[in-house]
């Protein structure tokens, strides 16, 4: 619940206070089939889960307090790359989570779970955003000049 999310930060941070915020989005355009529908993440590895779009967040933002965006950046193809290096790493070290009592079965899930979320964020049908939200007195109200 984004609501109960953004009205607890909102409660927490003091009134010149900033927080950041890292967060796999999906397009706005998605976010009502994405948030109404079961897919292999949802079902296998995050139960309950809800992937958030950017508008989303900000109308969580503004119906619970008086946070303002003031920084977005994302980096889809980073975590491409991390989810295959983890990938590539879980191969190099298959035998040592056998030993450790893990089965194929649970190395079979994480490894499509890797394979799953690498394409999605390569095609940017998610996206991961590092996100800056701002209380109103933490805002400069005049610019510095300098010579």
């Amino acid at each position: 619940d984004h609501d109960a999310f953004f009205g607890t930060c909102n409660r927490l941070l003091a009134p010149d206070g900033k927080m950041a915020l890292q967060a796999i989005l999906v397009a706005d355009r998605r976010f009502g089939r994405v948030r109404n529908s079961e897919d292999f993440v949802k079902r296998h590895i995050f139960p309950g889960s809800c992937i958030p779009s950017l508008d989303a967040i900000t109308r969580g933002c503004a119906r619970t307090g008086d946070f303002w965006l003031t920084r977005y950046d994302e980096f889809p193809q980073h975590y491409a790359e991390t989810l295959h290096r983890w990938r590539d790493r879980l191969d190099v070290h298959a035998d040592e989570a056998r030993a450790r009592g893990y089965d194929d079965g649970l190395l079979r899930l994480w490894e499509f779970y890797l394979c799953y979320c690498e394409a999605a964020f390569a095609e940017r049908y998610v996206s991961l955003a590092q996100i800056v939200l701002e209380r109103p007195r933490s805002i400069p109200t005049t610019l510095e000049v300098r010579p």
